[in-house]
């Protein structure tokens, strides 16, 4: 495959090209996770089957006060069980990404997707992507909290201008308003960032602090945050597109009290968006390397696609 860089458009369809060339082999990667959570999911269903029921009868009674067997709250074990789940599937899930990116390093350097070689690279970084996880959650509470002061910082000094003068109230207030929408904007090229740096790990072979400052440095760099910025704006509303016809199909049916059929369906259609979320994510990865790179990602990618299977 040619390693050359691409603009915007031709990255959306070189991944779609990869992804559909290659559907059998990215819909199994990503599968072979998704069904075990699929049955941690009915189960979660299950249990919330009440409260899911409370809703189509609030729609249907508005004001009214719903029956008591609808009120039903959450066990503290459930509840523990339910985030268990959580951590265990994610603990799991980064691995499934890492697999997913490097079948598509396989496949830039002209070798097929195959389950096992994908898997065998990620797994064997497995300690690594874990550590990138806590590292960018950390960093996601941190930046969290920079945000939430920015916010109330800047309505604060809107609220205190607006009493000298009317005027200069409202112009205070709309670029208060505008700086909190901006600060919120930078977790669109935060969340590349921390996408490439968990590409970075099977991909690069680095440890975690490597893999952050690697994937941060690239993104926040010149002119990059801007690019990253418009290209993860693109790829979220194509994400958004396919996961909210599946969400709300699903919901419909849990609304109907088929759990099963939404369980099914929502596991099916995850594992047909998500690859591709992940495909067009490590497309931008290469290319992003591509501009800087060059030939020093060239043998990387044939040391990564020559792995055993």
């Amino acid at each position: 495959m040619d390693l050359r860089p691409l603009g915007f458009g031709e990255i959306f369809d070189r991944a779609i090209t990869l992804y559909i060339k290659n559907f059998k082999p990215f819909f199994a990667i990503v599968l072979v996770v998704l069904v075990p959570y699929a049955f941690a999911q009915y189960w979660i269903d299950l249990n919330q089957s009440s409260q899911l029921a409370a809703i189509p009868w609030l729609i249907q009674h508005p004001g009214a006060q719903p029956p008591p067997a609808m009120l039903v709250p959450q066990q503290p074990g459930v509840i523990a069980a339910i985030l268990a789940i959580g951590i265990v599937f994610y603990a799991f899930w980064i691995v499934t990404v890492a697999a997913v990116s490097v079948g598509v390093a396989r496949l830039y350097r002209g070798r097929p997707v195959e389950f096992a070689a994908c898997y065998r690279v990620a797994l064997s970084r497995w300690p690594a992507l874990l550590g990138v996880l806590l590292c960018e959650i950390v960093l996601l509470v941190l930046w969290y909290a920079l945000v939430l002061v920015v916010m109330i910082t800047t309505l604060l000094i809107a609220a205190l201008v607006s009493k000298a003068s009317v005027v200069i109230g409202v112009v205070a207030f709309i670029v208060a308003i505008v700086v909190v929408i901006a600060s919120v904007a930078t977790a669109l090229p935060v969340f590349v960032a921390m996408t490439c740096a968990m590409f970075a790990v099977p991909i690069e072979q680095v440890g975690p602090m490597g893999a952050i400052g690697r994937g941060f440095a690239r993104v926040f760099s010149g002119g990059e945050f801007w690019r990253a910025t418009l290209f993860a704006l693109a790829a979220t509303a194509a994400a958004l597109a396919g996961s909210m016809i599946v969400g709300v199909v699903a919901m419909i049916f849990l609304f109907m009290h088929w759990i099963a059929a939404a369980v099914v369906l929502s596991t099916l259609g995850n594992a047909v968006v998500q690859p591709f979320s992940i495909v067009l994510l490590a497309v931008y990865y290469f290319d992003l390397r591509i501009r800087h790179e060059g030939f020093d990602l060239e043998a990387e990618l044939e040391r990564v696609a020559a792995s055993p299977a």
